[in-house]
């Protein structure tokens, strides 16, 4: 090793004392947690033991130990214990990286091109494991400031952000984690005593409803929710009550965890079990919430959950929200609609063929019955409660205002998929199945 690493063994210790100072000045909820100059002392203690050990590995060519994570994980748990936020932490972490880069920088001479390539090949390598065990600490000393479903919570609201120290919390917690879950995403898509917004609007307890918004009793409704004295609720999101009480009723019944990543959206995470949770899941959401929803699933390990939460949230959005649903899709069963949300000009198009087919009589609901019902005339029919010769006639005005026979492949594939995008975003009724 030559004079780089000379250097930096020999500023260790003011070093230390200098991103303590920087991280206290900067941030007044670290420096709550040092309240004794006998934890000030620690904290800079620590610093310095970490720079020294740091450049020993990096002399060796070798990760940290395990002795060494655990002292970085029991300076993590200190903090945790003295309530220091996980947005403070990771502020932290990220002084640290700055001031070590810095440090570097400082001591490298004209000669030392090879001893800094070295060392920075070295933090960018082998820093991610000694971030991760800090953060296992924050967390797992964090545990007694926080209620059981606090805990449960804050599972879910790491699997969601494909947080690394996930798993380590769900241990440190008690939580027992399958080796893959069964991700379901539910799309709230309005609140309780709202209206139904029907395209020639609708007669509400708050006025009339269209697609330009009304001014009623209720207060103003459009596009973004109804306005009324309470504030803002609709398509915004769903009252926070309300939230934590669908988070508690899915674990203690289902022994669910899920969070709340938007206003109007839930991501649950479920073990492998019997076919149905999924659903059971979603119709506990559109209960307690007395909203339609519209929900998506997708199945991943659990320790790389990132993809399966993003896919579910995707099928949700193409999704037909149900008052009661009784199916929640996977993407075997809307891959064309998801496929086609993720083209803006074809999902243009598509959402004007069904526009037309809007100004028929009830053509774009016999047209879903009559793809679920695979196209059998009696069954469509009788689903309906309509007259055999009155489903032909309504066809035959499709293929009229479309363009295409409801029957033939490109029928199917273009009508079928316009009928999903337009019910996507239309709130189901109560005796929608």
């Amino acid at each position: 090793m030559g004079d780089l690493f000379d250097a930096l063994r020999g500023r260790a210790g003011d070093n230390g004392e200098r991103v303590v100072a920087l991280c206290v000045d900067a941030l007044p909820e670290y420096r709550a947690t040092a309240t004794t100059p006998a934890d000030h002392d620690r904290m800079v203690e620590f610093a310095v033991h970490i720079r020294r050990r740091t450049l020993a590995c990096v002399a060796a060519d070798e990760p940290m130990t395990g002795a060494d994570l655990a002292v970085v994980t029991a300076m993590g748990e200190e903090r945790g214990r003295r309530g220091l936020s996980r947005a403070v932490h990771d502020q932290v972490l990220a002084l640290h990286a700055t001031a070590t880069l810095r440090e570097v920088h400082e001591a490298c001479g004209p000669h030392d091109l090879g001893d800094a390539m070295r060392m920075l090949s070295w933090l960018a390598a082998r820093t991610p494991p000694v971030q991760r065990a800090y953060t296992a600490g924050l967390l797992a000393g964090q545990q007694e400031l926080i209620s059981p479903a606090g805990r449960v919570r804050r599972l879910a609201d790491l699997l969601v952000a494909g947080d690394p120290v996930a798993l380590d919390h769900a241990r440190t917690a008690g939580l027992a984690v399958p080796e893959r879950y069964l991700v379901v995403a539910v799309r709230v898509l309005r609140e309780p005593g709202d209206p139904v917004v029907g395209l020639g609007g609708v007669v509400g307890p708050g006025g009339v409803v269209g697609l330009g918004g009304v001014v009623g009793l209720g207060g103003v409704v459009g596009l973004g929710g109804v306005v009324g004295p309470g504030g803002v609720v609709g398509a915004g999101g769903v009252a926070g009550a309300r939230r934590e009480d669908v988070l508690d009723a899915l674990w203690r019944h289902h022994r669910v965890p899920a969070t709340w990543p938007g206003g109007a959206e839930l991501v649950a995470f479920l073990a492998p079990g019997p076919d149905g949770r999924a659903a059971a899941v979603s119709r506990t959401v559109a209960k307690i919430t007395g909203c339609a929803c519209a929900a998506g699933a997708a199945t991943g390990p659990a320790g790389a959950i990132g993809e399966a939460v993003a896919l579910a949230r995707r099928i949700s959005r193409v999704a037909r929200p149900l008052a009661v649903p009784d199916h929640v899709p996977v993407l075997a069963d809307v891959a064309i609609e998801v496929g086609v949300a993720e083209l803006p000009e074809l999902d243009r198009w598509l959402r004007h063929v069904a526009a037309r087919l809007a100004a028929g009589p009830e053509l774009v609901g016999t047209l879903e019955c009559y793809y679920r019902n695979d196209m059998s005339r009696s069954r469509t029919a009788a689903s309906l409660g309509v007259h055999p010769r009155t489903l032909d006639y309504r066809l035959r005005r499709v293929r009229e205002l479309a363009g295409l026979d409801p029957r033939s492949t490109a029928g199917i594939r273009v009508l079928g998929t316009a009928v999903s995008r337009f019910l996507a975003d239309r709130p189901a009724r109560r005796h929608d199945r």
